[in-house]
């Protein structure tokens, strides 16, 4: 059999992410390297980008599929904070279903922004702790990093 890149859900792996899925479709990787990519182009050194995280939260593995960490900094990864976690979804039912997870990891992870990005719709929901008197409206926009992510996650974007 021609091996070949794959292009769908892997259900073959027993560890999974938030999204229930250990391996997601092309579109979705390329969505999250683009975010990551320019991420940290952008935010670095302040902030550092990292694909799929893991925590180990009272007794169970978290895998966001973006963290976002506030350096302080330092350079071990080790010594650095998450501050807010990107999910990224294909269909309006996993973003349902999504949403519900990323509201309980914002808690479990002590973060106060997590954003859903419906890469089909190009669509963007936020998850926050912070007060409405004092974030934007705009979904796609991080109150955290005071940067708007709609840009950034269908190309990779080079300042002139």
């Amino acid at each position: 059999m021609p091996m070949g890149l794959l292009d769908d859900y892997s259900y073959e792996s027993g560890s999974l992410g938030l999204g229930m899925t250990p391996r997601p479709a092309l579109q979705h990787q390329e969505v999250m390297s683009n975010l990551v990519t320019n991420l940290n182009y952008f935010v670095y050194p302040r902030y550092k980008a990292i694909s799929e995280p893991g925590f180990y939260v009272n007794r169970q593995e978290i895998v966001p599929d973006i963290g976002v960490f506030a350096t302080q900094g330092k350079t071990d990864p080790l010594q650095w904070r998450l501050v807010m976690f990107i999910e990224i979804v294909r269909t309006m039912p996993e973003e349902k279903r999504i949403r519900q997870k990323v509201e309980k990891a914002l808690q479990s992870l002590h973060v106060r922004e997590a954003l859903i990005y419906n890469y089909r719709k190009k669509h963007w929901v936020k998850c926050t702790e912070i007060p409405a008197d004092q974030r934007k409206a705009k979904s796609s926009w991080s109150d955290v990093l005071q940067i708007d992510l709609e840009p950034y996650a269908e190309r990779i974007i080079v300042r002139k």
